[in-house]
Order: structure tokens, then sequence, then C-alpha cells
């Protein structure tokens, strides 16, 4: 699956009215299994300029969690992601990154971190929550993926505060 416009990057919104998710992947099997979670935040830098206002017209932008196998049954990325079920909607809703170079974060809500995987991959679909229904309508940002050739600055960050 590639994504639109630009291969690596993340585009979220509404292409001649479709609706356009993002997906993040984030290996956390590296978290102890006996640690309690503090605090979970998304972080993801805006790249280029985009289509139309999304930020405007089509909502807010949130995070969709799935941990396991992932969402479709699988980490790997598959074309019905965009429609299968989530362990958990709207986990977080993302701050408005204006500009290229900005940061869009959001809180992961408390109640979301049980499908936090301990010994896996736990993944995250953004969308907004407004779907657009105009054939010519285009509405969508970019964002920086994590596997261009992107600073590790610019990369999507999932960032995990935790104590014993």
């Amino acid at each position: 699956m590639r994504n639109f416009p630009y291969n690596g990057d993340l585009s979220v919104g509404s292409l001649a009215g479709t609706q356009q998710f993002a997906f993040l992947s984030f290996d956390t099997s590296r978290i102890p299994a006996s640690v309690i979670i503090d605090s979970v935040t998304l972080k993801i830098v805006r790249n280029y300029a985009s289509a139309g206002n999304a930020f405007e017209k089509l909502g807010s932008l949130v995070a969709d969690m799935k941990g396991g196998s992932g969402f479709s049954d699988s980490p790997a990325l598959q074309g019905s992601d965009g429609n299968a079920p989530a362990d958990a909607s709207a986990v977080c809703t993302m701050s408005v990154a204006s500009a290229a170079g900005e940061i869009s974060q959001g809180s992961i809500d408390s109640s979301a971190f049980q499908y936090i995987t301990r010994k896996g991959k736990t993944q995250f679909r953004l969308r907004f929550t407004v779907v657009s229904e105009n054939s010519y309508s285009t509405d969508y940002i970019g964002f920086f993926g994590g596997e261009s050739t992107n600073a590790q600055a610019t990369r999507p960050m999932m960032v995990i505060i935790y104590h014993k």
C-alpha cells in the first residue's frame, strides 16, 4: 500500500471524497511487564503543505489504537486496515500543526494503556473525525513517516513514561 502523495510519508484526510488514514507502528516489546505506565504521548511532525485545510474542514485528528496482532490481524499494513476494528477508538486528539516542521501531539487516554503490547508492536490509525462526502474535494495534511530517510527528529514518536 502506497501513501499519497509521497512514498514513506504519512497523509491523513480526504482525497476526492475518500478518507485517507495514516498508520503508526511501534515496537513496544522493550517495556518491562512489571512497570506501571504513567503517560503515553504520540508525536508526529508536519511535512509538506497540505491540499485544502484538513484541520478546519475535517474536524479533529484522532488516533485509534490496536495492540496484539495489529489492525486486520497483522502487524503488516493491509488494504483493509482503514476499516478494521480497533481495540480503542479516538484514544487521543492530536494538536493542530499549522505549518511544516511543527509537531502535532496527543496524550493517550490512560484507559487505553492496557492495549500496549509488551511482547510486540502497538499500532495507531490516524484519522480525522469528519469524513468528506464531496468527491471533488481534497483536504489532507502530510507528516513525516518513519520509513523514509528523514532525520531521527522528524520520525513519529511514542513517548512512554513509566515507573516500577
